[in-house]
């Protein structure tokens, strides 16, 4: 961490947003001008940020209404969605990241197969955070939000004209938790490359997304492309340079040497077939020239 900058875990550290539901009640606008009061209070020798806050693009506006910069973070999709996918299967199949691993590939292949296939994805709908579902034009309120932001499917019919069900939450059987599983790939997978492509839209012209693999491992790019795109007006000397570059495992699992479609070839059809509808849902053009533009390559 820079010497003056304290970052928040999200909205955890206010109180009165946590009272009210968090950040997704919580304006942009005004949780950065909450931000901004911290900092004067100490008289500018500190700068208040947080993480794992508003995602996409919903905080765009009211960083450029406060003249600040706008950037993000990419990462190569197979091996993000792998990540946080596994993640959450883990819980699900009775496992955790810590000291209890799962093999998820062979639990996988003890759910039944065809419950275990994603819904076919057909159309893209969004759903509103609090503070977006209000008439207030301000700063930080998206007037129209694009369909970019989280996804709800819908399950074409099958052979008996039935809707694929989902399955109730104390429903613990090997269909549901397969039924269960499947669906989360694919909101998982779709909410990553959405976020993405929202990202993008807003900061190809600036040329301000900045690569995962890149920051973590290189000393050249962080100083010479990270840093001025999140912080231009602080120091980045070699000290603290030596202290981000020395700081071990972060993030370490984006250096893994393992190529993206090996880890692609091993999910199963179903996530596969998910995957590849998403990306035509939200425009496969547009989607692999973003991905090419950081030299990742989409399976097809």
């Amino acid at each position: 961490m820079h010497p003056s900058v304290v970052a928040f875990h999200g909205s955890e550290a206010v109180p009165a947003f946590n009272e009210c539901g968090g950040y997704h009640d919580v304006k942009p606008a005004d949780f950065f001008r909450y931000l901004k009061t911290m900092g004067t209070i100490t008289s500018g020798e500190k700068y208040f940020g947080a993480i794992h806050l508003y995602y996409g693009d919903k905080a765009y506006d009211a960083t450029i209404a406060e003249n600040g910069l706008f950037s993000a973070v990419i990462r190569d999709p197979i091996r993000r969605i792998n990540s946080l996918y596994w993640d959450y299967a883990q819980r699900h199949l009775g496992g955790n990241i810590t000291d209890r691993k799962i093999n998820i590939f062979n639990a996988l292949e003890g759910l039944p197969a065809d419950d275990l296939a994603c819904p076919p994805i057909s159309e893209v709908h969004c759903i509103q955070y609090a503070y977006e579902r209000t008439n207030d034009s301000a700063v930080g309120v998206k007037s129209a939000v694009d369909p970019l932001r989280q996804f709800l499917y819908r399950s074409k019919q099958n052979i008996k004209g039935m809707l694929t069900p989902t399955p109730p939450p104390n429903d613990q059987s090997p269909r549901a938790i397969a039924r269960l599983l499947a669906q989360e790939f694919s909101h998982l997978a779709g909410e990553i490359v959405a976020y993405d492509l929202d990202c993008w839209r807003v900061c190809k012209k600036t040329r301000s997304m900045i690569q995962m693999e890149e920051m973590v491992a290189s000393r050249e790019y962080f100083q010479q492309t990270v840093w001025p795109n999140v912080a231009p007006h602080l120091e980045c000397n070699d000290t603290y340079l030596d202290r981000v570059m020395a700081s071990g495992k972060t993030n370490v699992h984006a250096l893994e040497e393992r190529a993206s479609i090996d880890i692609y070839n091993k999910w199963s059809p179903g996530f596969q077939k998910a995957f590849q509808e998403i990306i035509d849902v939200l425009g496969r053009n547009e989607v692999s020239e973003m991905y090419q533009n950081f030299g990742y390559k989409l399976p097809h």
